[in-house]
């Protein structure tokens, strides 16, 4: 089967909705499945100002109407709401092809929190972008349920897992010298995270950071404790994990 992937997030960003992807087209070339991603990649694109490995596509829609049309996929995904998802969707309307989306990041509350748009504009948005989907994957039954309340009746739970020939408990000399109990947080570290009030738990013990984001250096300086480790990935990241 020949599958189209649309997502206005790719690599070399690092994020959940990257990393979903990357895991889940492993998965489907496994089964033999041919995938194509469109991404940022594929277009003309500028930095967002408060994340600049965010990049938004500049007019994609005539160059994806190609790829579509040279792929000729017999399934489409949607992954993201952003220019490259406006582009699939519309193309896909038009031409008459059944699509998927998913739900990854909550924008409603981020660009209320970022751009001090109220929730209501965008969940206005987020309603009409997945109503031609045939379904709405999101990340948990509470997520979907979540959907669910605001009319987005199509959103189904797409669960995740753990590759266990990664992550299993092992000895990790790194954190022996560390006060126990060792409390960590693992993610991109930026403002809607939250991450603040993690450090400020008081609580014993050590607080571990792993991951980066414009919101390190800040915290780095507010919290001294606190051990920051930056990106980790693979084994390293699973010896942070255990």
């Amino acid at each position: 089967m020949k599958i189209l992937i649309a997502t206005d997030a790719w690599k070399p960003q690092v994020n959940g909705v990257v990393r979903c992807l990357e895991s889940t087209i492993a998965e489907l070339e496994k089964k033999g499945h041919e995938v194509l991603v469109i991404s940022p990649l594929n277009f003309r694109s500028f930095a967002y100002p408060l994340y600049k490995e965010v990049r938004f596509s500049i007019f994609p829609k005539r160059k994806m109407k190609k790829i579509l049309r040279d792929f000729s996929p017999d399934r489409v995904h949607i992954s993201t709401e952003g220019p490259i998802g406006l582009a699939a969707r519309s193309l896909c309307k038009k031409q008459g092809l059944e699509f998927t989306s998913a739900y990854h990041t909550h924008f409603p509350q981020y660009l209320k929190q970022h751009l001090g748009i109220p929730e209501f504009v965008t969940w206005k948005y987020m309603k009409w972008f997945h109503s031609s989907s045939l379904k709405v994957l999101a990340s948990s039954e509470t997520t979907a349920q979540m959907l669910k309340a605001h009319g987005i009746f199509k959103a189904v739970a797409w669960t995740r897992g753990i590759d266990r020939t990664v992550f299993f408990p092992r000895e990790n000399s790194e954190f022996e010298n560390m006060e126990r109990p060792i409390l960590l947080h693992v993610g991109r570290v930026s403002q809607e995270k939250n991450i603040d009030a993690f450090l400020k738990l008081n609580v014993s013990g050590t607080k571990v950071v792993v991951g980066d984001g414009p919101q390190r250096k800040q915290l780095e300086e507010k919290f001294p404790n606190a051990v920051f480790l930056g990106w980790r990935f693979g084994e390293s990241l699973a010896r942070a994990y255990s």
